[in-house]
């Protein structure tokens, strides 16, 4: 028997039954009413179900957990580089730092099954030239900051259909 795990298989929001719509609905409400879950959502059922929808693209529940790893900018849904990573590797592809500091950050990926590995730097300059580095969290966090822009380019590189709830192109299984 094969102790390695199976690959994400990844539900779309057209796949949700009714039933599945109900749960999602609930959940929403719940969540809506807890004091921790980020003040973007709070009181916002609505919002959240957003939020659920766009993890249900990706094969995730809605959770208080994986509610944090959701937000939107300027009216895009993203997801924080923990659950970018997560589905890196749930689809059966690496990704992994470098190196890093508070100057420069690099990322590596790989796509299961593929010899290339793809690179990507990203540095304090770029942040700093995207309006980002006035940021109390990049204040705060440079390095991690740097980290998390590097690797959702390299992600996006290596393995865009594990961020857009598609299946992959080629059946690894």
């Amino acid at each position: 028997m094969s102790t390695t795990p199976g690959l994400h298989q990844p539900t779309t929001p057209a796949a949700l039954t009714e039933s599945q719509w109900g749960d999602l609905e609930r959940t929403a409400n719940r969540l809506a009413k807890i004091s921790w879950i980020p003040d973007t959502y709070r009181g916002k059922p609505n919002e959240i179900m957003a939020a659920g929808l766009a993890l249900a693209m990706i094969g995730r529940d809605l959770t208080p957990m994986t509610l944090k790893l959701v937000y939107v900018v300027k009216g895009t849904v993203d997801f924080m580089v923990d659950l970018i990573t997560a589905q890196v590797h749930a689809h059966g592809h690496e990704i992994w730092v470098v190196e890093s500091d508070e100057t420069h950050a690099t990322v590596a990926g790989q796509r299961r099954g593929s010899e290339r590995v793809h690179t990507v730097t990203f540095t304090i300059e770029q942040a700093r030239a995207a309006g980002l580095v006035g940021k109390d969290v990049w204040k705060q966090y440079a390095t991690d900051m740097l980290v998390a822009r590097a690797a959702k380019r390299v992600a996006k590189r290596i393995c865009p259909e594990a961020l857009l709830g598609m299946p992959p192109a080629i059946n690894y299984v």
